[in-house]
């Protein structure tokens, strides 16, 4: 029996078959092998890049960088963009969701929380000028000559006389996205020899890659420090203008453009081939969940961690309590103050029915207090306003005027982990055993006879495979999956 074939709506976006997925890894593979030895794989394989980093790029890797919206309009409308055009607009400075009016206590942010770099983008920074040299001032005179300064411009409005203001007001670095004007290099060649550090940063657009080959050179003669190109990512405001020029979409976070990606890969070939000595660098979806965000996590997570929350290596906050009946949580305990070197790495929370542990004693429980109430909560920090009701919560005062608040939103529990369970994510998690090891040592020891059916044990698998994205940084690139079989990027 003959089935029709499905229409492609006119607003549905493209995504890859298990066919086309198993050649476009391929065609990748073979990309990333002729780069193997040319180029640097850094921060975990995330980042593919010949020659040198910006500073403000190597920060951003290590977690060290505020980004400041200051405000939302623009001179141009590119096809790629991912901010809304037509709304109504914002116009005061802009991180993390929390709005700084004040230029000063956005300074005090930056010194707080020990950022070793600001970056300012908008929308067009330069439609406010005089608001954007109040805001590098203020930055530079309250927290040194330390802290590295740069902006985002498409270069419309620049001219010579606000390079040389952007100069005394401390800026170090302007970084251009000449993709929005046709590839005009005169912002870039103007800016050439005033702002210490010059970088021309566009997205990777598959049909403008002979454009860019041909720059290559042009870029380095006239003085360019680092060439940036980043992964079109598909947002709300963008995605219909992909469809329109049939991209396919990865099935990962941002669902990036793939032909984005493959176009900065020949880029990067070309540069090397050609010996080309302009540092060019790619930031690819992948570099921007596994190792951006995970960086940023961790700074907000340093702020709320104590004995009995450890900080992953995502950047995620865990929590191990035990919770049951009061007769079970007294064998726990007895055993615990038997062992008087346990102290310290525990403590009984009577009006929560609780007892908090640390990660070390994981391997102290009696099995028969496990199979029904040890827990593990997982917490992504996040930077609000005001404090909101919750278990993680931290207020930080900025200055006599402002403070604002560092919590944990709750993403995720395995609730009454079995003793088998329990052990299995010692293996995989603090011994760092692996997953196979780990994995295999669960089902070889896992009792099917004592379930009356095995969904428990499929439970409990999935939910430790599903904390690998808790626990772990990603790795290098992932995977290219057919459109709607479960994301992850250890695989």
């Amino acid at each position: 029996m003959k089935t029709k074939k499905s229409r492609l709506l006119p607003h549905k976006a493209r995504f890859f078959t298990q066919k086309e997925a198993v050649a476009t890894n391929r065609k990748r593979e073979r990309y990333l092998r002729l780069l193997s030895d040319k180029i640097c794989f850094s921060f975990m394989d995330n980042k593919a890049h010949a020659g040198a980093l910006s500073p403000g790029c190597f920060m951003c890797a290590k977690g060290t960088w505020s980004c400041v919206f200051i405000h939302d309009k623009c001179t141009t409308d590119c096809f790629f963009c991912p901010g809304d055009r037509k709304s109504i607009g914002w116009n005061s400075g802009r991180t993390e969701g929390i709005i700084f009016s004040n230029p000063d206590d956005y300074a005090d942010y930056v010194n707080k929380f020990g950022f070793k770099g600001a970056g300012f983008s908008g929308g067009e920074p330069l439609l406010v000028f005089d608001k954007l040299t109040r805001y590098i001032k203020t930055l530079r005179k309250k927290n040194g000559d330390g802290l590295y300064i740069w902006m985002y411009s498409n270069g419309d409005l620049i001219d010579i006389s606000k390079l040389k203001k952007l100069k005394e007001s401390g800026l170090n670095e302007i970084r251009f996205n000449i993709a929005a004007r046709g590839y005009d290099l005169k912002p870039v060649r103007m800016a050439s020899g005033i702002i210490d550090k010059v970088t021309v940063e566009i997205p990777a657009i598959p049909e403008d890659y002979e454009i860019v080959k041909r720059l290559l050179p042009k870029l380095y003669e006239i003085g360019v420090n680092f060439l940036n190109i980043h992964q079109l990512d598909t947002y709300p405001h963008n995605y219909k203008n992909y469809v329109k020029r049939k991209y396919r979409l990865l099935d990962i976070p941002y669902s990036p453009v793939f032909a984005s990606e493959l176009a900065a890969l020949k880029i990067l070939k070309y540069a090397v081939d050609k010996k080309i000595k302009l540092p060019v660098n790619y930031c690819s979806s992948a570099y921007k969940n596994n190792i951006q965000l995970n960086s940023k996590r961790q700074r907000f997570a340093l702020w709320l961690k104590d004995r009995f929350y450890d900080i992953t290596e995502a950047g995620y906050i865990r929590s191990f309590y035990i919770e049951g009946r009061e007769g079970d949580l007294k064998k726990v305990t007895g055993a615990f103050k038997r062992n008087a070197y346990l102290d310290g790495l525990w403590a009984l929370k009577r009006d929560e029915g609780k007892i908090y542990i640390s990660q070390h004693l994981l391997k102290q429980i009696p099995d028969s207090a496990c199979n029904f109430n040890l827990n593990v909560s997982y917490y992504k920090p996040v930077i609000r306003w005001r404090p909101v009701k919750n278990i993680l919560t931290r207020t930080v005062s900025l200055n006599s005027r402002k403070t604002i608040a560092v919590e944990g939103l709750r993403v995720f529990d395995f609730i009454k982990m079995s003793p088998l369970a329990r052990k299995t994510f010692v293996k995989m998690f603090i011994e760092k055993k692996g997953v196979d090891k780990s994995i295999g040592y669960f089902y070889r020891n896992y009792n099917l006879l004592a379930r009356k059916n095995i969904k428990e044990m499929r439970k409990e698998i999935r939910a430790l495979f599903g904390l690998r994205q808790l626990e772990w940084a990603g790795c290098g690139f992932p995977k290219i999956k057919q459109h709607g079989l479960p994301f992850s990027f250890y695989e």
